[in-house]
């Protein structure tokens, strides 16, 4: 009698089992698909460095290797490791104001913080794809572009020089922004240069300075 009581019991449990498991079938694939992808997440957090682990924090906008993911956040890749040094101290004093880079500044100390800009200054960027802008607004940007100096501080191809961002390639969205950041004040650059440079220009003429460096 107990036997049969156990091979009851024992069948009850196997059904109930059964059952679970065609109720709960697609949570217990959910569940077996996260613990791969975390195997696998794992494997390849163990594969970086640290320059690449430390680049992590800044994947979301600007991609693992500093190539941009949108046309709102600038391309770090390529600018020198003095500049991109430096904002990140001025985000994380909140001397450049930017709640989600001064956040982000925090995360690290000042060596990680060089390690972060090195990393980012010798990768190279890709070539932006300037849609929307048209070839009358690159040709008069060139001329503005001129008439503005930029090239004294931003190189000679307006891809940056040691102290000064690559402006060359940036998306036009990102450069139209801090133009105007510059102009209304929320920006501000301690020489007082791009300041009295974005002076002499109306919006529409930020817009087409913005459409030539962009096509760069």
């Amino acid at each position: 009698m107990i036997l049969n009581l156990l091979k009851k019991a024992g069948l009850a449990i196997v059904s109930l089992l059964v059952v679970a498991i065609i109720l709960f079938w697609s949570d217990i694939k959910g569940l077996y698909y996260f613990l791969e992808e975390s195997e696998q997440h794992a494997s390849t957090l163990a594969n970086l460095n640290e320059e690449q682990k430390l680049a992590l924090e800044c994947v979301i906008c600007h991609g693992d290797k500093g190539d941009g993911t949108s046309s709102f956040y600038p391309k770090l890749a390529g600018l020198s490791a003095n500049y991109i040094e430096k904002q990140l101290h001025e985000f994380r004093s909140n001397e450049r104001v930017n709640l989600p880079m001064r956040s982000i500044a925090n995360i690290f100390n000042d060596e990680e913080i060089r390690t972060l800009a090195e990393y980012f200054a010798k990768q190279t960027p890709s070539k932006t794809v300037h849609q929307g802008v048209s070839v009358d607004d690159i040709a008069k940007g060139e001329l503005l572009v001129q008439k503005g100096a930029c090239a004294s501080c931003h190189g000679p191809d307006l891809k940056g020089q040691e102290g000064f961002p690559r402006i060359g390639g940036q998306s036009a969205l990102y450069l139209q922004n801090q133009l105007k950041a510059f102009k209304s004040g929320t920006r501000i650059d301690k020489t007082g240069s791009m300041a009295g440079m974005v002076a002499q220009f109306n919006e529409q003429e930020l817009a087409e300075i913005a459409a030539y460096l962009t096509s760069l």
